[in-house]
Formats: C-alpha cells, structure tokens, sequence
C-alpha cells in the first residue's frame, strides 16, 4: 500500500513545490487520527458505523498550491484521493464551507480543486495492516 500511496502523491504534487507529503507522513497522520477517533467513540457512540474523513494537507510555502490527501471512511472501506489547490482556498473550504456528510467530502473537492488519479480504494482491514493497528 505503501507504492500506491507514494503514487498518489507524486501524481498530485506541483513541480519544485516543499509542499510535499510522504507515504510516512500519511502514515503517521492516519494512525494518530485513528486514535482520536476511537476516543471519539467512546465519547459519542452514536458515531459508529456512520461515514467519517479527513484531510491532510501540506501547506508549507503560500506561494505554491497546498498538496492534500483525503481519506473517506465509508462502510468498511477507505477511498483516498489527492490534489492540490491554492492554500487559502483549500484552508477556507475546510474550515468553514466542507459538508457534514463526509461520504460526498471528495466529490465536493473535486468540484472546487485538482484531484489526481488514481483513487485508491481499500478495506479497513487492509489500511489497518499497513498502519500496523491489526
């Protein structure tokens, strides 16, 4: 899974741009969210079972486009995709203008920014083996 992430990333990285992420970055940032969900759950169990999704993103230099990577947790798999958009308008959507439902996160995205092929798709298990959870 490792190569299919790097894939991902190189194919939505702008050109002699710092903001890059890394397979390890996503990694780590997918194990530490993970984490903070199941404290989630334990808090509000309601959310169980219902779509989740996340975003990280590199937006070191605000002259070049921000690289960010979304991972969407539907039903029992992950559906990731990456892209690029200008910082403050990524920043802006996020904050205040992303939908609630966080299965239609990618499509909704994809209508504003660049999204690069492929969409990787895998089942939880299989994230959680990579993430080295299981």
């Amino acid at each position: 899974m490792n190569e299919q992430i790097e894939s991902l990333l190189n194919s939505s990285s702008e050109a002699g741009s710092k903001n890059q992420l890394s397979a390890g970055q996503v990694r780590n940032w997918l194990s530490d969210y993970l984490e903070l969900f199941k404290e989630d759950l334990q808090r509000f169990p309601e959310l169980a079972g219902k779509p989740h999704a996340d975003v990280l993103m590199a937006d070191f230099d605000p002259n070049k486009q921000a690289q960010f990577l979304v991972a969407a947790f539907v039903g029992d798999t992950v559906t990731f995709r990456a892209g690029r958009g200008k910082v403050s308008t990524v920043r802006r959507f996020l904050e205040r203008e992303s939908p609630l439902d966080a299965a239609s996160l990618i499509g909704e995205m994809g209508a504003r920014f660049f999204l690069a092929e492929p969409i990787i798709t895998v089942s939880r298990q299989e994230l959680a083996r990579w993430l080295n959870l299981a």
